[in-house]
């Protein structure tokens, strides 16, 4: 029953948190963050380096957003959660996988 409680306290906590922000208050915007951060730069080179990968190019770009929000909510006093940013890049010779991996190692530094 003590848990229950605790766990109630909890969410009543996180959602006076949520409450206390204002309606106007300005945390930025991806655009902003992905421009300022120098990550927007790194994506286009991303896109003039490789050819096609069309799939990989947009999980990047998640990620990268991923990231943003947080920062974001960061920004904000919200909770966040580190994610998991772990990545294995497999694939025949010449595909892009090194390319790919500099570039993303980039947008973490960034980040």
């Amino acid at each position: 029953k003590q848990e229950d409680e605790k766990e109630r306290m909890k969410k009543q906590m996180k959602i006076d948190r949520l409450n206390a922000i204002p309606e106007d208050a300005e945390a930025g915007t991806v655009e902003e963050f992905m421009y300022k951060d120098g990550v927007k730069e790194i994506l286009e080179k991303l896109d003039t380096d490789l050819v096609g990968l069309i799939p990989v190019k947009s999980r990047v770009r998640e990620i990268a957003a991923l990231l943003v929000v947080d920062k974001l909510r960061r920004n904000l006093g919200l909770d966040t959660s580190v994610p998991s940013l772990h990545m294995c890049f497999t694939g025949a010779p010449g595909t892009g996988k090194t390319t790919v991996a500099m570039r993303m190692g980039q947008i973490l530094q960034r980040m």
